[in-house]
């Protein structure tokens, strides 16, 4: 899985060699931010600055997960 974030377009994209089956986003705090994550992309303009932690499932319920700062 690689994490690729746009700092200026303010978005998160997942790139993995299997079809993305759960994705999760929670804040520094532990706290699910949020769950929906479309064509492999996330924007997230509307976070506060923190360190966030993104949980991907693949189909073939491989877990994974990667920190990154806002």
């Amino acid at each position: 899985m690689n994490l690729l974030i746009d700092t200026e377009q303010r978005t998160l994209t997942v790139q993995h060699d299997s079809d993305i089956h759960s994705f999760k986003l929670f804040n520094q705090d532990g706290f699910l931010v949020e769950s929906n994550f479309e064509n492999n992309a996330y924007n997230f303009s509307h976070l506060p600055k923190g360190t966030y932690t993104v949980c991907v499932t693949d189909k073939e319920s491989r877990f994974f997960s990667e920190k990154f700062v806002v």
